[in-house]
């Protein structure tokens, strides 16, 4: 006997209801398989062309300098020109060699000195390190990249933006061997507490954009749409390889660590060098800085956050007793929106090192 006798009652209607529900729910669980499938395929496919591609913008866009090993990693260095003190140059977050590539030699010419550019691990052609990347260990490894190259100090620092953070620790940590330092529009230790909350918020916003760029890296979405990636005022030698390295999953990666450096311990790291005597210090400060940093939510106060970001500059000139203050009126990559003054600031603080003024 049937535990579950039949309905009587049902209609011939019915019953083709019932198999009519059970095939559509049938080919619904297909349907589902079916795309759950073409996903993993495809999925699988941008992971090999992503990977093809990468490979071939490896062969295709070579380092420009020597890579170092300094223990777990290899550091990317190039250098131009010759004569001391020899120039030493930190990039900003995310940030490397290629975006100094341009004016690079012109430094080298007008200071009659050796320039060097480097890559942080993980960035431009550098490897990435198993090292959490903190303030210290960054600050080792470029100590350890200079004494592998035979680099001799004494040394001008140049930091831009983060870079600032980091020469900071240097210089503190290593007197003996820094001749000169030069802020390119730096971050200041204060900043993340004094400018209006709407900049950690955009901050925020921006980290995690990154981290769904990362994803999309990873299975070459971005190569398809790189026509719409936004690319800085780069010099034509270097956008090709720059290019290629912002394709990579892992460029999002260190950025994402980079930017949180720079919220936590590199930002404290800097704040507690408070003096570094009457060594030759210029600060270049952006007054329009955060333009930069398009497009800017509605609600993001622009001109507040210009005028306490120079506000900040500002302070740093208490580092030394020997220092001065320049304003570009451009944004905050100075470097490419405003060279010249770069430049030649530069040049002063190498002449100031020099003649010991």
């Amino acid at each position: 006997m049937s535990k579950f006798p039949a309905n009587e009652n049902m209609t011939n209607a019915d019953a083709r209801a019932v198999h009519h529900r059970g095939r559509l729910k049938r080919w619904m669980m297909r349907a589902f398989i079916g795309a759950a499938l073409l996903l993993v395929v495809s999925a699988l496919a941008g992971a090999i062309y992503q990977a093809v591609a990468a490979s071939h913008d490896k062969r295709a866009y070579p380092p420009p300098g020597q890579l170092v090993d300094v223990g777990e990693s290899r550091l990317h260095i190039n250098c131009v020109g010759e004569g001391g003190p020899t120039i030493i140059v930190e990039a900003g977050a995310g940030y490397w060699s290629a975006a100094w590539m341009g004016i690079q030699p012109e430094i080298a010419l007008r200071a009659n000195a050796r320039v060097c550019t480097y890559d942080r691990a993980g960035l431009g052609w550098s490897d990435r390190s198993p090292q959490a990347r903190t303030a210290d260990q960054v600050v080792s490894e470029l100590h350890t990249l200079l004494g592998k190259r035979e680099i001799a100090s004494p040394y001008v620092l140049v930091g831009h933006s983060l870079g600032g953070y980091l020469i900071r620790i240097y210089a503190d940590r290593y007197p003996t061997e820094v001749a000169g330092l030069v802020f390119i529009d730096s971050a200041h230790e204060r900043q993340w507490e004094y400018l209006p909350k709407e900049v950690n918020e955009f901050v925020d916003s921006q980290v995690t954009s990154v981290r769904v760029a990362s994803w999309m890296a990873r299975f070459g979405m971005l190569r398809l749409m790189k026509d719409k990636l936004p690319f800085d005022k780069l010099s034509p030698e270097a956008q090709p390889a720059y290019e290629a390295a912002i394709l990579r999953p892992e460029f999002y990666q260190v950025l994402v660590e980079e930017v949180e450096m720079g919220r936590t311990n590199a930002a404290a790291q800097a704040a507690r060098v408070t003096s570094l005597g009457r060594i030759p210090i210029a600060v270049v400060s952006a007054r329009n800085s955060f333009e930069a940093f398009q497009p800017l939510p509605d609600n993001f106060p622009l001109e507040e956050a210009n005028q306490k970001w120079m506000e900040l500059q500002t302070e740093l000139l208490r580092l030394s007793i020997n220092s001065r203050h320049f304003i570009s009126e451009g944004a905050h990559n100075i470097q490419l929106d405003n060279p010249q003054l770069v430049v030649d600031t530069i040049e002063s603080v190498v002449t100031a090192a020099r003649d010991g003024k």
